[in-house]
């Protein structure tokens, strides 16, 4: 039974052996703090998620399970906030939360990094955070989350462009609550100059970037990409990026048409600014990095998976306002 369960289960990633850029998280994470710093800094690398597996590694060890139970513990605090979310924001009745939490733990892309020894899911989770306290008006929660978010990764300044555009175009929004929200949002960038300026002491911009240009049709494929995490050469599942994407995509324009275009009033502007929020969430940093990757290679599914928690978000959101059939058909 137990063997069955380590190889014919998702937890069979407990006890795979380390891939290249795990065994570089481990080899980092057992230096010395100062060490750490210095090293991630020189790797152009934030230094959070080494910080703290080099805690994790002095309290319960480096075995292969040691080192994934990191990610995963992660994995486990993204499904109570996303619980906080779809009860406290999307305000959904709790016999179906627990099946739209099914959504998020058998999701392919949270599913595989939730095993992984890279800050990818910690990125998620801060992210999830910050989304959370900003849509709640909690600008000293919103900074802290934020602050450690942008320690974990750069591509947490997409979430801060995804924000900042949430907050232009919100409606139910005064002029103050933008001023007030768009300063809360420049804060922790404030904050983390500090460390870019270390960066840029440390580092030299003479290596040519690993990633590659991703071909056009990857742009059509976006949504599914976003949910499920694929990357190139997927042999036999390539052939189905496309489709999924269509019927994501026919989903998200049937339910911004319901949304739309239902009687202007408070309830309708939130709900449309929750819309809003959730569309710069899941689409908008894939979609730029996407562009940006014209000139410069920066599109990589894993560096975007915040924009798949938001997508399953989005996905949770729809299915509530396009009624229980489609539900039905989404599920299957």
């Amino acid at each position: 039974m137990m063997n069955w369960i380590f190889t014919s289960t998702p937890l069979h990633y407990f006890v795979q052996s380390l891939w290249r850029d795990e065994a570089f998280s481990y080899l980092l994470a057992k230096k010395s703090w100062l060490e750490i710093l210095f090293l991630s800094a020189k790797d152009f690398s934030p230094p959070l998620y080494y910080l703290l597996l080099n805690i994790w590694l002095r309290l319960f060890g480096a075995s292969e399970i040691s080192l994934r139970s990191f990610s995963f513990v992660t994995f486990a605090a993204i499904l109570y906030v996303t619980f906080l979310f779809l009860t406290n924001i999307f305000k959904i009745k709790e016999k179906w939360i627990y099946v739209y939490l099914l959504l998020f733990l058998f999701n392919p892309f949270l599913n595989y990094y939730a095993f992984e020894v890279r800050m990818y899911m910690l990125l998620a989770f801060f992210t999830l955070l910050s989304f959370y306290f900003l849509y709640n008006f909690r600008p000293l929660k919103y900074l802290l989350v934020t602050l450690l978010g942008l320690l974990t990764h750069y591509f947490m300044f997409f979430v801060l462009l995804a924000q900042a555009v949430f907050v232009l175009t919100a409606r139910s929004y005064k002029a103050s609550d933008k001023l007030f929200q768009l300063k809360t949002i420049v804060r922790p960038v404030v904050l983390f100059i500090p460390w870019l300026i270390f960066v840029f002491s440390q580092h030299k911009f003479d290596a040519e970037f690993w990633i590659q240009k991703p071909p056009l049709e990857t742009f059509f494929q976006i949504p599914a990409v976003m949910f499920v995490g694929y990357e190139r050469n997927l042999g036999f599942y390539q052939q189905w990026l496309l489709p999924f994407s269509l019927f994501l995509l026919a989903i998200i324009l049937y339910g911004v048409w319901k949304i739309t275009k239902k009687k202007y009033n408070i309830a309708t502007k939130e709900k449309r600014d929750l819309l809003y929020l959730l569309l710069s969430w899941a689409l908008l940093p894939a979609a730029v990095t996407f562009v940006v990757s014209a000139v410069y290679p920066l599109f990589l599914p894993r560096y975007l998976i915040f924009s798949g928690v938001g997508m399953v978000l989005l996905m949770v959101f729809l299915l509530e306002q396009i009624g229980r059939k489609m539900r039905w058909i989404f599920f299957g």
